[in-house]
């Protein structure tokens, strides 16, 4: 019956789902505590200046961005399904029937923990090769049976291993014959060499003409693989006595009987049918397989219907990648930030406003655009003394200063720019004046002429709007500034408080 419910191939990995949320009550606890100990170590007035360009809410929005994409990394890995379809599956493979000994004499201990645990462990080793062969299972001693008619099903295989034991076949011996034809009546009428049977056993006791009977497989064209299991010395048989006490199996004259593998015997049934012997070994079933079974004609073995469910991974992971992928896009800086204080919106005004045609002029662009502001600085100087477009040449000397740092040069060419230029450069003059002279008040030592300087810059700003009212960068650096004055006089009115309470205390002691 179809279904179109969804369905995980490893729903264990839907465990990690819940760390998600449990990842997201870290990641803003630990924000949290970092901002607070960011307000505990740095002041306010250098808080703007040091992070004033990052966006909290864009530093969330990352974090979300890589919470989701892990997400759906686990949805992904836990193999999501939708419905399934039906395929029709043709198997190739051989016939192969396992004959195995279950006489008392492979009880024997001489191949520990004793010859009957052996056989299924070699017979579970050699399922491992036989994929898409049909298998089945002979339990033979004095006589034979069928235990497992042939099948793909290996499962059931593994469980008639599992069930047979000496207690199976009550009449005692090794009757190799009743084996080989027990194994023939199990194989179908296929044609072709593609039918085998292998043999488990010590080789002892043959109670029947196991000769004939390999003549007779011959005939119907099965090849028969004999294993020998037990050693040349032998070894007793033990069985559980009356009491309970271990005992051994005894001979008709009363003594124990010692149990020892026959190889011959094996070795000529094997040949009569162009198979092999080979003695049990930890690689028995592997060389059995590729130098005997691999090499018989694969036939069409039966057909089926396979049901394999419809993969739905493709979609989490689509969704994962996009999620990563917008989070390189999404930096933590903001969009826009308009506090001329800061050098980055001050180097897009500084540029010069125009090239000039004169050769040392042109030199001196390329020097700055090289990034040689003191050689700009100077060719540009050297330009503003020959009069012609000199005060463009002095405001282009002054940016060149700027950009070294050298303030006071600064403020001496754009003073030079804003006597001689019109009244365009004039205004871009008074703003770079400000922004310079605001930066020569933080330099400063002493509050007085950090005050001062930051009095002039804001007198420059205010030059700005008379001209140009609609000025929002320099009516926002008057109003930066004015805050950075307020501090100062903050600070001086603690210090007065302070020296105040000092004073308090000295007249008390």
């Amino acid at each position: 019956m179809e279904t179109t419910a969804l369905t995980f191939g490893e729903p264990g990995w839907l465990f990690g789902v819940a760390a998600v949320p449990a990842l997201a009550i870290l990641y803003w606890l630990s924000y949290r505590n970092g901002r607070k100990l960011i307000d505990r170590l740095v002041a306010p007035r250098l808080r703007e200046q040091l992070a004033g360009t990052l966006s909290a809410a864009r530093r969330i929005v990352r974090a979300g961005l890589v919470l989701s994409a892990l997400a759906f990394i686990v949805i992904a890995m836990a193999q999501p399904r939708m419905g399934y379809r039906e395929l029709e599956i043709k198997t190739q493979g051989r016939d192969v029937v396992l004959a195995i000994d279950v006489s008392r004499s492979m009880l024997a201990t001489d191949v520990p923990p004793n010859r009957l645990e052996r056989a299924r462990l070699f017979s579970r080793d050699l399922l491992e090769f036989l994929r898409g062969d049909r298998i089945g299972v002979v339990a033979f001693a004095g006589s034979s049976f069928l235990q497992a008619p042939l099948t793909l099903d290996q499962s059931a295989i593994l469980a008639t291993l599992d069930e047979i034991n000496p207690d199976l076949i009550p009449k005692g011996g090794t009757n190799l014959a009743a084996a080989i034809r027990t194994s023939l009546a199990a194989f179908s009428s296929a044609e072709g060499k593609s039918r085998a049977i292998v043999i488990i056993t010590d080789g002892e006791e043959l109670d029947a003409d196991g000769v004939s009977a390999a003549r007779e497989a011959v005939d119907q064209g099965v090849v028969i693989f004999t294993i020998g299991i037990g050693s040349a010395e032998g070894s007793l048989i033990p069985i559980v006595g009356d009491r309970g006490k271990q005992e051994f199996v005894r001979g008709p004259d009363g003594k124990p009987v010692t149990t020892k593998l026959d190889s011959a015997r094996l070795e000529e049934i094997a040949n009569i049918t162009n198979g092999f012997y080979l003695p049990l070994s930890p690689n028995a079933a592997k060389e059995l397989f590729f130098a005997g079974i691999e090499s018989l004609q694969r036939v069409e073995s039966g057909s089926g219907n396979l049901r394999q469910p419809n993969e739905q991974y493709l979609i989490p992971t689509v969704a994962a990648i996009v999620f990563l992928i917008v989070w390189l896009l999404v930096g933590e800086r903001k969009w826009q930030r308009r506090n001329k204080v800061r050098p980055t919106l001050a180097a897009a005004l500084f540029l010069p406003l125009f090239s000039l045609s004169s050769a040392c002029a042109e030199n001196a662009f390329s020097l700055y655009q090289q990034g040689d502001y003191a050689g700009a600085m100077d060719a540009f100087s050297s330009a503003s003394k020959n009069g012609h477009e000199a005060a463009k040449n002095a405001f282009n000397a002054g940016v060149s200063a700027y950009r070294l740092g050298q303030y006071p040069k600064a403020v001496e060419a754009f003073s030079q720019a804003l006597l001689e230029g019109d009244a365009e450069l004039q205004e871009k003059a008074d703003y770079n004046l400000g922004n310079t002279l605001v930066r020569m008040g933080e330099a400063a030592s002493g509050k007085e002429n950090k005050k001062r300087e930051f009095q002039n810059a804001i007198e420059k700003y205010e030059n700005v709007l008379k001209a140009k009212p609609d000025q929002k960068q320099a009516q926002e650096n008057i109003e930066i500034v004015k805050k950075l004055i307020a501090e100062l006089d903050k600070q001086d009115q603690q210090k007065d408080k302070q020296d105040q309470k000092d004073k308090q205390d000295q007249q008390k002691d």
